[in-house]
């Protein structure tokens, strides 16, 4: 049998798959941050220093916090399950995964690099930047 490509799906809203995924980088910017700080601080301990490492440290926590919880906002329109977010049951054989990584993140990092994901629940693959078929051929906001 011939190997059938999947077309990609188009999403009723893809504003949660687009907020989760800036507090997702948000988060990973605010840890990048609070090494940077931790690393001046230990090698010339000031209150500046200190404070800054602090200041990243509650920022990441916080965006971390609001990362998860909009992840978990976002939901698979098929199997309503969470595709940016792995809760541990049993992957599907189509969904991707990068190596350090779970398959919730690669998930994420899909739709920050092309607007596009693969629920690894379902394995429907969906295209953020596709307008879903009852606006097609009228023209609607991408960011609704």
């Amino acid at each position: 049998m011939p190997n059938r490509s999947q077309r990609y799906r188009s999403l009723p809203s893809s504003r949660p798959f687009r907020s989760a995924s800036i507090l997702f980088v948000l988060s990973t910017l605010g840890l990048l941050t609070a090494s940077t700080a931790a690393f001046f601080w230990i090698r010339q301990a000031s209150v500046v220093a200190f404070q800054g490492l602090i200041l990243a440290m509650v920022f990441t926590i916080f965006m971390w916090v609001l990362a998860y919880f909009k992840r978990r906002e976002a939901i698979c329109p098929l199997c309503k399950g969470t595709p940016l977010l792995d809760c541990g049951a049993i992957p599907h054989s189509k969904s991707k995964k990068i190596f350090p990584f779970n398959r919730g993140i690669t998930s994420t990092l899909s739709v920050i690099t092309k607007q596009k994901f693969c629920c690894m629940y379902c394995g429907a693959e969906f295209d953020l930047l596709k307008n879903p078929k009852r606006h097609r051929g009228t023209k609607v906001d991408i960011y609704k």
